[in-house]
């Protein structure tokens, strides 16, 4: 199954820094999603209105129960001079719930949001260099789609997202078939 962190890594790229406003979206009956903007401006609103509006996506404010905030720094292995295990004792130690590390040479942490601040400045002073440190959301839960036509929905919204610089990231509450994933690139 892949979730929504397939596109969360592509969206994160164009992050121009680490104010995100959250904006809560639903497709009918297949998924929910907050969707990180940057800079928004009257142009670049009528550009996501369309996007909503072409995917059959409306916003919809009551959405934000089924996703909890959460503080996350990124942090490059390759730009640090320490190495995973003093990275996930120093996180682990200080408040972080979770260490991650990607096949992208990222480390992720997370933590509380009241921790993040303090999180970042501890990771600071042992010399850790970080790229972001963010309030972001995750889900309360994920639901597999079963449907191959509702999942090229989700899917074909979330790649049209990733086109928009101005989208620069994503939580939602799906998992899709690795199989139609590739199916789906294949056309």
């Amino acid at each position: 199954m892949i979730d929504y962190t397939y596109w969360q890594y592509r969206l994160r790229g164009h992050l121009k820094n680490d104010e995100i406003t959250y904006r809560p979206v639903k497709i009918e009956r297949a998924a929910n999603f907050l969707i990180g903007v940057q800079e928004m401006n009257p142009s670049k609103e009528e550009i996501l209105a369309q996007i909503l509006k072409e995917h059959q996506a409306a916003e919809d404010r009551t959405l934000r129960w089924l996703f909890y905030p959460q503080g996350e720094i990124v942090l490059s292995k390759n730009l640090n001079l320490l190495d995973e295990d003093s990275l996930m004792l120093i996180g682990l130690a200080n408040g972080s719930k979770e260490v991650y590390f990607d096949e992208h040479d990222l480390v992720y942490m997370f933590c509380s949001p009241e921790k993040l601040e303090e999180m970042s400045e501890i990771l600071a002073l042992e010399g850790a260099v970080i790229s972001h440190a963010l309030q972001s959301y995750r889900s309360q839960g994920v639901v597999e789609i079963y449907q191959k036509e509702t999942a090229k929905k989700v899917y074909d919204f979330c790649q049209r997202l990733c086109e928009e610089d101005f989208i620069v990231d994503l939580c939602a509450d799906f998992a899709l078939d690795e199989v139609w994933i590739e199916d789906f690139e294949r056309q």
